[in-house]
């Protein structure tokens, strides 16, 4: 057999080697087909396709472009192009080949969804929700549609609907882990914590770079019997999540159990304030025996925690009366109230660029009535001439743990902050908090609300559908009553 048939052969057994995953046979043949027929579009067209298989947009664009200069009117290929491109964040060249694409084939769900997030890349909202929107009309047992439709919607602030996009998309699969999670974040904001708490349960099987710390014992259900028993508490995740929920070692104690608390580096001293002395490690350290498990971030769940029964006392935290000497001695006379800057988070943190503010954006509106103190143990290198030129105090960087944080803190008037440790930690302490709050709140800021059912002495400012950061910090400024405290 020579000639067509040869070729209509080898693409079939190619074809077939594709859809199997054995991209490097499929791509041989492939290439013995281009050999033999060097402008044969289907082979120039999967030869894209495998590059895209293999999440390398560069090398995949030639050969669409190929196949391209072959024969323009096929929508698939269109289709291959726009993901190239929107691989490489190339936007108007991937929208022109999506838009190409369903103008050949209207009745292509994907290529509506990629279009809808193209189009919302770049700057239209309407037209994209729009877009994603006739996709999952098109197909609405597509679990990937409902899924993206939901994730778009969310990020656009529609969080009602977002949720229903993923009830929708759960119905369909229910065992989608990352839908599970993002439904907790979305109920969890809207204070729905009955069903957030269940969803939130599936962040282990979520892309989510977590790990359940394992160990060899039960993990408390929250209906046995705790009376006698070592709870060993693994904190899990962010210092902020360990400030925040350490409040529940108390019901523990309540409920009959010896705490053993596994804690991020810094936090030790501190956490050995919390009431009933808990028994504090650091990870690492030798583990004495205990009876259950129990990771902290499902304290909510298994206490049963709604609104209303939020536990809410503060302070639950208390700073080292030796250590806040110290720190009075070296902040010295006061003329005027002392507040505590905290302006930036971890930034690892996934959503550092939303909730972290340049310093830069601070100085216009930092109040000369005021005695501004950093809270920062580490000054990013992009904030450290603003530093230079503020009327800032640059103590953070003798802030060597929590413990000498909380001194501090609890040596000043109050503390104002973006979403990050320090203002978990001020609210802990139960000192007047000011909390800067993205548009897109973390969960456990809730939404449409100057308060904060977990920490009573805060108030939150939230950013609006300008996106100004300078105008919350203006509307935070504004809100000081500037008498010294005693």
């Amino acid at each position: 057999m020579s000639g067509p048939d040869s070729i209509r052969l080898q693409m079939n057994q190619a074809i077939a080697l594709q859809q199997a995953g054995d991209l490097a046979n499929a791509e041989a043949l492939y290439l013995a087909i281009l050999a033999q027929s060097p402008r044969h579009f289907d082979a120039l067209h999967m030869m894209g396709a495998i590059g895209l298989q293999r999440y390398e947009a560069e090398k995949a664009l030639p050969w669409l472009q190929q196949a391209l200069a072959v024969y323009e009117a096929d929508d698939a290929l269109h289709f291959h192009l726009a993901l190239a491109y929107l691989a490489q964040k190339l936007w108007p060249q991937a929208y022109t080949h999506v838009r190409r694409s369903l103008a050949l084939n209207p009745h292509h769900p994907q290529a509506w969804v990629h279009c809808g997030g193209i189009e919302i890349a770049m700057g239209d909202v309407s037209k994209g929700l729009a877009s994603m929107g006739n996709a999952v009309a098109l197909e609405p047992l597509n679990v990937d549609g409902q899924y993206r439709y939901a994730l778009a919607l969310g990020d656009q602030f529609h969080f009602q609907e977002a949720l229903a996009a993923l009830d929708r998309t759960l119905a369909l699969q229910p065992d989608l882990a990352n839908a599970r999670w993002n439904r907790a974040f979305l109920a969890l904001m809207l204070g729905r914590y009955e069903e957030g708490w269940a969803d939130y349960e599936w962040r282990w099987r979520a892309d989510l770079k977590m790990s359940k710390i394992e160990t060899n014992r039960p993990e408390w259900n929250g209906k046995s019997s705790l009376v006698d028993k070592t709870v060993f508490l693994l904190c899990e995740q962010g210092l902020g999540d360990t400030l925040q929920f350490c409040r529940y070692v108390p019901m523990l104690q309540a409920a009959g159990a010896k705490v053993l608390m596994g804690v991020q580096t810094g936090l030790e001293a501190l956490l050995r304030t919390l009431p009933g002395n808990p028994k504090v490690l650091q990870w690492g350290e030798t583990i004495p025996h205990f009876d259950l498990a129990c990771h902290i971030m499902s304290l909510p769940r298994l206490f049963g925690t709604t609104l209303a029964t939020i536990p809410a006392q503060v302070p639950y935290l208390w700073a080292n009366a030796e250590k806040r000497a110290a720190w009075r001695a070296r902040l010295g006379p006061r003329s005027r109230p002392r507040w505590g800057l905290g302006w930036s988070g971890d930034p690892k943190h996934g959503n550092d660029a939303k909730r972290s503010i340049p310093l830069a954006d601070w100085l216009p509106h930092l109040r000369p009535d005021i005695e501004w103190i950093s809270l920062q143990p580490v000054v990013r290198e992009r904030d450290q001439p603003a530093l230079a030129q503020s009327p800032i105090r640059p103590l953070g960087a003798e802030l060597q743990s929590f413990e000498d944080t909380a001194a501090l803190c609890a040596e000043l008037d109050g503390v104002i902050s973006v979403d990050t440790s320090v203002a978990h930690l001020a609210g802990a302490l139960g000192q007047p908090l000011k909390v800067l709050v993205p548009r897109y709140p973390d969960w456990r800021w809730l939404l449409a609300r100057e308060d904060s059912p977990w920490y009573p002495s805060a108030t939150l400012y939230r950013v609006g559908a300008d996106g100004s950061w300078s105008t919350v910090i203006a509307q935070a400024m504004a809100s000081f009553d500037t008498a010294v405290t005693a």
